[in-house]
């Protein structure tokens, strides 16, 4: 896979500072936001976004970004001022989508924030998810973090006793490896009432080619987001995303594997005794037998599956 080098880059979009006494009260997998840690506000606004001068180039599907919009509907846009996403893939547009609704902060408490730190604690703690998430990032250090947060936002039409959604992206970068993470707190809704289509969850380079959607994407059930993961952390997703392709973060150490285009029930891992791979969906597993036969099984009840340890656990809490 070609990498870009460039400098060193963390992106953290978030919706609620983590419950570490930094900031807002939040999930305690969330990354720190909020005014008293420095953040700046994106303007309430129906389709409002603040642009961002990025202080350090962030790699996004084999191309150096070097400035995002942070937008009120859930979106972080590379190209221009993205305010609203009319589909993806279908839209073309090259975005991280950590929940496309359309919403407004005008309506209620909730707010939008953003930062580009160094912080030494932050590129820690960022350096430490990439490393426990992924393989061969062992060496991995990263130098730059910008925190965009949105904190208990709201969809168009609502008023102060609507419900309410938090969640939050972080971007990574070393001048070599580009991550994106979202975590998710309370999502109370899925779409905008009035809208037919339902939250848009994912990573987009824009040319109608390569993108991954999550399993949630475009689904009534977007608002159970926070149970899901792919890295064992309830409410976590993290990918890396400098090359070409998505590659999963965590629990998918080994790949994403099905039955059908892409099995892992291969001679060469039969020799490895390797039995037990990662699906798209984490709440179940690829199971192949000693004949290359091969199965998608699903989890317990209330369980994901970890690929390390080629079982089914139980997700926690970072």
């Amino acid at each position: 896979m070609a990498v870009l080098t460039v400098c060193s880059f963390v992106l953290v979009a978030s919706s609620m500072l983590g419950a570490s006494g930094h900031g807002m009260r939040a999930p305690h997998h969330f990354y720190p936001y909020g005014p008293q840690t420095g953040d700046l506000m994106v303007e309430r606004s129906d389709d409002g976004s603040a642009k961002v001068k990025l202080s350090h180039p962030f790699p996004y599907f084999g191309t150096v970004r070097e400035e995002a919009w942070v937008g009120t509907n859930g979106i972080v846009s590379f190209i221009w001022d993205t305010m609203l996403l009319f589909g993806m893939p279908e839209a073309e547009e090259c975005v991280i989508a950590p929940f496309a609704v359309d919403m407004d902060t005008t309506l209620n408490d909730g707010g939008v924030y953003y930062r580009q730190t160094t912080e030494p604690w932050v590129l820690g703690r960022a350096t430490r998810d990439v490393r426990r998430s992924f393989t061969g990032a062992s060496k991995f250090s990263a130098k730059w973090v910008l925190i965009a947060s949105y904190h208990k936002v709201t969809f168009v039409g609502g008023d102060k006793t609507s419900p309410v959604a938090t969640f939050q992206v972080v971007m990574i970068t070393d001048d070599v490896q580009s991550y994106v993470m979202f975590n998710y707190g309370d999502v109370q809704f899925a779409k905008e009432p009035l809208d037919s289509g339902y939250a848009m969850i994912g990573l987009d380079s824009g040319d109608g080619k390569r993108y991954y959607l999550l399993p949630e994407h475009g689904k009534p059930s977007a608002d159970r987001i926070e149970l899901s993961t792919n890295v064992g952390v309830l409410g976590r997703w993290f990918f890396r995303v400098d090359g070409t392709n998505i590659i999963h973060g965590g629990i998918h150490r080994g790949g994403v594997y099905d039955c059908k285009t892409n099995t892992p029930c291969t001679a060469a891992n039969r020799k490895r005794n390797k039995y037990f791979f990662a699906y798209i969906d984490m709440s179940k597993f690829v199971r192949c037998d000693n004949f290359g036969r091969c199965w998608v099984r699903r989890c317990a009840p209330g369980t994901v599956f970890n690929a390390y340890l080629q079982t089914c656990v139980r997700p926690s809490r970072a």
